[in-house]
């Protein structure tokens, strides 16, 4: 058995472009979220900061079209109430409002129903347009964000395999990162055991390490397989291994002190 990373990223490019800066070497320890590679953003910048802008704008017009179908919703009842008191007034005394006045008021009043099914057009286009725009920036927003390459774990990087000034296309490998403040022992154990008496069981570990052959640590069993292999019988677990004081190295050879109780 050897000691493995607890997580290892071979961090890749998501978009095509050139390699602007490098902000970390061999050796580097980064937290997660730590920019790693900037590539040359220009163009998605002023396609982000267009995007802004053609939003900005027809947010306007939507806020001045909404003001409008107010507007047109209060003439049309305004036109509405003064053709209804018109037939009202005819009801109570006939012919008091002339029919070429009461003709007059029905057409202000179709006028202003126009008006407004108009402007509720206008404005429903305007939302839309609202919504594609705002599409628009988000998507612009992810072409430049692509272009800013972040660790997705924290831990040291052990490989970089670009240099500034080069080109690179989507998924090729920028950065390599080990996670090994913790580490992981992976092996196969008899099926004998269940699952509930081998989850979080402390186990006791030898390592061999330069110099100090033997050394004693413990890990804890924190997954256990339900898979059973069809022909040997054996279940995978893996044993977590604390590392915090980076003493241990993934690679290292490690055995068990006592075998476990399914062994």
């Amino acid at each position: 058995m050897f000691l493995q990373p607890w997580e290892q990223r071979q961090v890749p490019a998501q978009a095509a472009g050139l390699l602007a800066d490098v902000l970390v070497d061999v050796g580097q320890q980064v937290e997660q979220g730590a920019v790693l590679v900037k590539m040359d953003d220009r163009e998605q910048l002023i396609a982000r900061d267009r995007a802004k802008v053609e939003l900005g704008v027809v947010k306007q017009r939507l806020q001045h079209a909404q003001e409008k179908v107010a507007l047109k919703a209060e003439l049309f009842e305004i036109a509405a109430n003064a053709f209804e008191r018109a037939i009202e007034s005819n009801r109570t005394a006939t012919d008091s409002v002339p029919q070429a006045e009461l003709e007059k008021l029905r057409g202000a009043k179709q006028q202003a129903k126009y008006d407004l099914s108009e402007s509720k057009h206008e404005l429903q286009i305007l939302e839309s347009t609202v919504s594609l725009k705002e599409q628009d920036l988000h998507s612009a927003e992810c072409e430049l964000a692509k272009r800013t390459i972040i660790a997705p774990i924290l831990g040291e990087v052990v490989d970089v395999h670009i240099r500034s000034g080069e080109w690179i296309e989507p998924g090729e490998p920028l950065v390599r990162i080990l996670r090994t403040d913790k580490l992981m022992v992976e092996t196969l154990i008899p099926s004998n055991a269940t699952i509930d008496q081998l989850e979080n069981m402390s186990v006791n570990l030898i390592v061999d390490m330069p110099n100090h052959p033997s050394s004693e640590f413990t890990g804890t069993i924190d997954f256990v397989s339900p898979e059973v292999g069809a022909v040997d019988g054996q279940s995978r677990i893996r044993i977590r291994v604390d590392n915090s004081q980076m003493a241990l190295r993934p690679g290292f050879q490690v055995r068990f002190l006592k075998p476990l109780p399914t062994q």
